[in-house]
């Protein structure tokens, strides 16, 4: 507004000036945000790792190869293979995420080979 009362208009060039200033503002920052979301999905996801692993294992869940070796010694324990049954279930310990219940049938299992190779008693 000018002293003697009148409104004083933008020159046009001007407001269009501004408009697409504040266009481009959101164009940019819409850009910007959604690179940010794709490197944060990426960065989670593992995709942007340059350690990624493919091969078949990197499927199974974790405990999984432990899970199998826990599986296979009580198969073996089942037969009466207790050397099978002790190697099974030493490297169910070693795998990552072992069960709880392996020291306990891993000592079993040394026990039972222990009477298993021991004489019988003798009768009377």
């Amino acid at each position: 507004m000018e002293g003697n009362g009148t409104f004083t208009a933008y020159p046009r060039g001007r407001r269009r000036s501004r408009a697409a200033r504040i266009w481009l503002g959101i164009l940019v920052g819409v850009v910007a945000g959604n690179a940010v979301a794709a490197g944060t999905y990426l960065a989670i996801n593992g995709i942007a790792s340059d350690k990624v692993d493919v091969s078949p294992r990197s499927a199974e869940r974790p405990g999984a190869a432990s899970a199998a070796h826990r599986l296979a010694g009580l198969e073996a324990m089942d037969r009466g293979d207790f050397d099978v049954a002790e190697d099974e279930f030493l490297a169910a310990l070693r795998s990552p995420s072992p069960a709880a219940d392996l020291p306990q049938l891993l000592k079993l299992t040394q026990e039972l080979r222990e009477q298993r190779g021991a004489p019988p008693l003798p009768a009377g």
